[in-house]
């Protein structure tokens, strides 16, 4: 199965040309580059002053603590809600990134007619990178003014004891190294090398 049913179909061709439109727009986006720059001069202090979301997106909202607190300590809660929200973002993209890499390595070593989208994948996956290392600088900075240097660990840590991901990635390592190498159907090269250095299919912490 390739992306063009065969050369001359209408519904290939323009399939090729909205993904060729896509990846073109992706590659031109700076959207990315702003994020790397913002968090690249993200200072809590210069931040602190304001929400960062909706109010009603803080801890403890709604609750008479949340209503007897000072405004500087309502949007301390805002921002503290902020980065539990982003660390969570950051967890799920760093498993889009290796699923990412892992199939666009399976759709080149598939057909050539693939090639498109596994450069897609792949650019969306350094795109993801920039993302999570965002979230993670801005979530760490703001939790080491706000709860101190002893507790930087609480909120924006992915610690092997209490980590689902890590849970979820030693499961499916297992599965990957114990029944995918005895088969032939490895295609991608990424996955292939995941496998052969026992590293696990979904990291624990940010890559």
């Amino acid at each position: 199965m390739t992306i063009t049913p065969n050369a001359t179909s209408k519904a290939g061709q323009n399939a090729i040309k909205t993904l060729a439109k896509n990846h073109q727009h992706n590659l031109e986006s700076d959207y990315t580059e702003k994020m790397k720059s913002l968090a690249q001069a993200f200072e809590y202090e210069k931040a602190k002053n304001h929400y960062w979301s909706d109010p009603r997106f803080s801890l403890f909202y709604g609750t008479p603590l949340y209503e007897q607190a000072s405004l500087t300590q309502k949007q301390a809660l805002n921002h503290l809600f902020w980065i539990l929200f982003y660390k969570t973002t950051a967890e799920s993209e760093i498993e889009t990134v290796r699923y990412n890499l892992i199939t666009a390595g399976t759709l080149l070593a598939m057909d050539s007619d693939y090639k498109l989208i596994a450069e897609q994948l792949e650019h969306e996956a350094q795109q993801e990178r920039v993302h999570i290392h965002c979230f993670y600088k801005i979530g760490y900075k703001t939790q080491k003014l706000l709860l101190g240097k002893s507790n930087k660990s609480d909120l924006t840590s992915n610690t092997k004891k209490t980590s689902y991901f890590y849970n979820l990635s030693m499961k499916l390592n297992y599965f990957f190294e114990k029944i995918l190498p005895k088969s032939e159907r490895i295609k991608s090269l990424y996955l292939q090398d995941l496998v052969s250095n026992n590293m696990p299919v979904i990291p624990s912490v940010a890559i």
